[in-house]
């Protein structure tokens, strides 16, 4: 265990899993976003008094490896800290352990943090918000967020973007888009494939009602998917790196 970072514990219920009965990654997303979200909490940094300041954390990238995956009614660990600042990228990391100590879960993220008004990027540098965060240089194990290729061409499925899909700031919640393009398999690939590694590229908010075109090209085992609004612009890349059960 990694000292002075925020931990909390979580089991693993019947509406985290799948048919496998091992967590989605959907889920472990969520579980991720959301300790960053009470480790800011616990520092009087959280949503509200940010937004009442007039600004807002801003995901950028992360990056996850899934070494194990965790099984129903199982007790995880999750533990996150921040690694570094520059003037305009936080580098927090995580951590998803099981009672054993043993690391299931690594993964590493970039934020950003904007003005919600004029939507430009603030310097962290000088951010009374950012300092509530003592600076840990410990690395999550794993290779920086990657930066994923714009997909111009492939098969192509669509969404319209409703009220399950918003969060409170009326955008598409980030761990809609994961859902998104999950949703493009069959269960085969499930029962036959397991997820390796999931690289996350943020570019673009995404509102209620708008249509977007899942774009997804497969390579062997490396999958990915650019989602885009009607005009064509990139809202998120997605790389998925899976490998076969029989490994």
């Amino acid at each position: 265990m990694i000292e002075n970072v925020y931990t909390e514990s979580y089991v693993i219920y019947p509406h985290d899993v799948d048919f496998t009965k091992h967590i989605k990654a959907t889920q472990v997303l969520a579980r991720l976003l959301t300790s960053a979200g009470l480790d800011s909490e616990e520092k009087n940094s959280g949503v509200d008094a940010m937004h009442q300041d007039g600004c807002t954390w801003v995901l950028s990238r992360i990056g996850i490896e899934i070494e194990k995956q965790p099984y129903l009614f199982d007790t995880i660990t999750t533990q996150t800290w921040v690694e570094s600042n520059t003037k305009l990228i936080n580098t927090r990391n995580f951590l998803l352990t099981l009672p054993n100590n043993e690391v299931a879960i690594r993964a590493t993220s970039y934020w950003s943090m904007i003005d919600m008004n004029s939507r430009k990027v603030l310097n962290l540098e000088t951010n009374k918000w950012v300092a509530n965060f003592p600076v840990i240089p410990t690395p999550a194990g794993i290779d920086a967020p990657a930066r994923v290729a714009d997909v111009k061409e492939g098969t192509t499925f669509q969404h319209t973007i409703a009220y399950n899909d918003m969060d409170y700031n009326l955008h598409a919640n980030s761990v809609r888009y994961l859902q998104w393009v999950l949703d493009t398999y069959a269960l085969e690939q499930f029962t036959q494939q397991q997820l390796q590694r999931i690289d996350i590229n943020y570019q673009h908010e995404s509102y209620f009602g708008s249509a977007v075109n899942i774009v997804k090209q497969e390579n062997d085992g490396e999958h990915i998917f650019s989602i885009k609004n009607e005009e064509g612009t990139t809202l998120c890349k997605i790389k998925l790196l899976w490998k076969s059960k029989a490994e």
